[in-house]
């Protein structure tokens, strides 16, 4: 039988921090349990899920307390679970061309962010890097439009479809993890 909307899944749970996006994901976003709760403290039980989702989530925890995230990500998952990642790369346009680099949002080498995981207690077992030169200027665009214009501007689709486009390769700008708790 065939789990929530089509995925194959028996049953998804989506942890935020932030109360305002808890209610509009609660509200617009069916079949899906949203509860309170961060990357540090889920308030899920030990051994509990099969597949821990952390896309964009892990620059933007403080510095240094990756660890503290992928321990909790290791304590609801069951033996033998997938953790699956992504983060932005390490790689001097991404750096140069995201405005939020300058403010602290983190991108990480591969090597970097695949030995914080490995010393967590999981077995790497896939890595790619996808998003080419269209991603950045993808990039420029939300910032603006995040920042300047307060998210007036209409979404670009011309400018979405190139982005997309972009991660059917290898590429530059976002890595990539799948990752086996021991």
């Amino acid at each position: 039988e065939r789990g929530i909307s089509g995925t194959g899944l028996k049953k998804i749970i989506g942890i935020e921090p932030n109360n305002k996006a808890l209610n509009f994901a609660k509200k617009n976003i069916p079949n899906v349990d949203f509860r309170n709760g961060d990357a540090f403290k889920t308030g899920l039980p030990n051994s509990s899920s099969d597949i821990v989702v952390l896309f964009d989530v892990i620059e933007h925890v403080p510095k240094h307390s990756e660890n503290k995230v992928f321990d909790e990500v290791r304590r609801i998952l069951k033996k033998g679970g997938v953790l699956l990642l992504s983060t932005p790369n390490n790689y001097f346009l991404n750096n140069l061309l995201d405005p939020a680099w300058y403010f602290g949002h983190r991108h990480y080498p591969v090597r970097d962010i695949t030995k914080l995981i490995e010393s967590s207690g999981f077995s790497i077992e896939w890595v790619d890097i996808r998003g080419k030169f269209w991603t950045l200027i993808y990039m420029l665009w939300f910032y603006v439009n995040k920042w300047v214009f307060m998210g007036k501007l209409k979404s670009c689709s011309w400018l979405n479809n190139k982005d997309d486009k972009s991660f059917e390769e290898k590429g530059i700008n976002t890595i990539y993890i799948v990752a086996r708790r021991l």
